[in-house]
């Protein structure tokens, strides 16, 4: 076992004590420097670390700041529209109790109306009751006492208020409209006003204007809202669509083809008044009422070839070609009172327009070609006229069987091999019993019945043959050749497989075709156009002989337009039963009357 015996140190000196100090604040200073370099690099890394958060936050607070700014500029916004429209409702709710107000001061003044019209009842009854005690009292002037005047009143009797007209439209013509019927409601209003004291209150057109168009109207019309929109702007829109405008003198003298002259009417300035109310009328269609103050001539050519009878509109356009009637050309209003005056004359002869002709002038008839007819005008030995109608080719035959051998049993496009010799022999019996007789056309008259009959097709003019009797439609192929030309062939041409022929026009007459082709005929009658569409036609490999024009229309199809043979014989049994067709004759045998024995 150890000993551990404490021996004290000897005490330090005062120069150990300081070299004991330095060394110990050494050691303290390298310890705090220590500690202050990884302080400071510790807060570099923060500061390093806090940098990008702070300008990711301030970045955001930035965005924040503009957010805001936004949604103030939109309640701004908002508030801005509340007010305006707040302000709009304000006007349209002001706007409806004007109209309440003067759709009650309308009600007032048509309460006062009535009032006035049972005050105007109850006068003329004290008025009744007055002539009454006048007529009681009129021995009184015989003994000179003279009754008291009655007083003299001036009553005005009014069936309706006069209502103000509403546009609801959106073409000049709407407007065109709705301002003649404005003026209109005007003038009743002023007349109203001058008779009863001036209490009806004129309707401006702002409260004219149907609400469903105001906004369409103020955007695209006006370009300003409804507040500013004066009364004169308004009447200037609406008489702008009264302003001329360019013409397209092609559209219009096409649309104006249909305009015809009414010659039922039996009055001149009736009749021209009545063309001149369709010219008018179509003008306005066409939105150029403008027409006859812009282009006075073209007017006048078109009213001009409107004018019918066809020989008053050759005499007009004749008699304006003299140097002394060239100024009608330029006025319509002068042309048309010189009109009347052609007209009134023109209509003393305007019943004896037959047209009496020589015999050497008739042309000879060619196929198809309507038998002429012949009215008397000479009477019978015993002096007593005949009435003699008119007779046609058609009344002499019933044109249902076959053109060729006379049966009624087929209408193929050929005459049946079987039936050959037995329609020979029918013929030659026939013509074996035929009695002619000669028929004298000696002082006649003869009405022109034209052969052929003038129609369109796809704007090119046609020659139509409508009483052939033929058993097929047939188009000639110059007539499509024509088409062609013109540049206005639309027509669907089917082309055959092989060229057939076709039978049943003419006794040993036949006709090649090697196409088929459906038309559209259009007819200008009397009582207006007349269509025929889908009119399915063979097309002739040859052009057709002369006299068969460029279509051939069949029975069939006249048949469908109501010509019946049958129904012609009966309506002229219906007028009388014996027609002396001796009436009709001439000397040279212009027409040949059949019949047959027994037949």
């Amino acid at each position: 076992m150890e000993t551990v015996v404490a021996v004290p140190l000897p005490p330090p000196t005062q120069a150990e004590i300081d070299e004991l100090r330095m060394q110990s604040v050494e050691r303290a200073a390298a310890t705090w420097s220590h500690l202050n370099q990884m302080t400071y690099e510790q807060l570099a890394q923060l500061l390093a670390q806090q940098s990008p958060m702070a300008q990711r936050l301030e970045e955001e607070t930035t965005r924040q700041l503009a957010m805001a700014a936004a949604m103030d500029k939109n309640r701004q916004e908002q508030e801005e529209s509340r007010a305006v429209l707040s302000r709009q409702q304000e006007e349209l709710v002001r706007q409806q109790e004007e109209l309440k107000r003067a759709m009650a001061e309308q009600a007032r003044v048509s309460e006062a109306h009535q009032e006035m019209l049972r005050q105007a009842l109850d006068v003329m009854r004290q008025q009744h009751y007055k002539v009454e005690e006048l007529n009681q009292k009129r021995s009184a002037f015989t003994s000179g006492r003279a009754a008291e005047a009655p007083r003299l009143e001036n009553l005005m009797v009014v069936q309706q208020v006069p209502f103000s007209p509403t546009y609801k439209g959106s073409t000049k013509r709407d407007r065109r409209e709705f301002m003649d019927e404005y003026l209109a409601y005007s003038r009743r209003i002023e007349v109203l006003n001058r008779g009863i004291g001036g209490t009806l209150i004129l309707m401006p057109l702002a409260a004219c204007i149907d609400q469903k168009i105001v906004p369409r109207v103020c955007a695209h019309d006006f370009g300003k809202s409804f507040e500013d929109i004066t009364e004169n702007d308004r009447r200037d829109y609406f008489l702008s669509a009264r302003e001329v405008q360019e013409l397209d003198l092609d559209a219009v003298a096409k649309a104006m083809a249909s305009l015809k002259m009414d010659t039922k009417i039996r009055d001149a300035e009736s009749r021209v008044g009545r063309l001149l109310a369709d010219f008018y009328e179509k003008l306005e269609q066409l939105d150029v009422a403008h027409l006859p103050e812009q282009e006075p001539k073209q007017s006048v050519k078109i009213l001009t070839a409107a004018i019918r009878p066809h020989q008053l509109k050759a005499t007009v356009e004749r008699q304006l070609t003299r140097e002394m009637n060239k100024a009608y050309k330029s006025d319509v209003r002068s042309f048309c009172r010189w009109l009347v005056t052609l007209m009134d004359n023109f209509m003393l002869f305007e019943s004896q327009l037959v047209v009496e002709r020589k015999h050497d002038q008739i042309p000879p008839r060619q196929y198809g070609e309507k038998a002429r007819r012949f009215l008397p005008t000479k009477k019978h030995d015993g002096g007593a006229s005949v009435k003699t109608p008119s007779t046609t080719a058609a009344e002499l035959s019933s044109g249902n069987g076959c053109l060729k051998c006379g049966s009624d049993e087929h209408r193929g496009f050929k005459k049946p091999h079987g039936t050959s010799s037995a329609a020979s022999e029918k013929r030659d019996d026939a013509k074996s019993k035929i009695i002619v007789a000669a028929v004298g056309s000696k002082d006649a008259l003869i009405i022109d019945c034209p052969r052929t009959v003038a129609c369109d097709v796809n704007g090119v003019t046609a020659l139509a043959l409508l009483d052939s009797g033929a058993d097929q439609s047939v188009v000639s192929p110059t007539f499509l050749v024509r088409v062609e030309k013109i540049g206005n062939f639309t027509l669907a041409v089917r082309q055959l497989d092989r060229p057939i022929e076709l039978g049943g026009f003419m006794e040993a007459m036949k006709l090649t075709v090697d196409r088929e082709v459906k038309l559209r005929l259009t007819f200008d009658t009397a009582e207006g156009t007349l269509v025929l569409s889908n009119l399915k036609c063979w097309v002739a490999a040859m052009p057709l002989q002369d006299g068969l024009v460029d279509v051939i229309v069949s029975r069939n199809v006249m048949a469908r337009l109501g010509y019946c043979p049958h129904l012609l014989l009966a309506q002229a049994r219906r007028a009388q039963s014996v027609y002396d067709l001796n009436q009709l004759g001439d000397k040279e045998t212009p027409l040949i009357f059949c019949s047959h024995e027994g037949g």
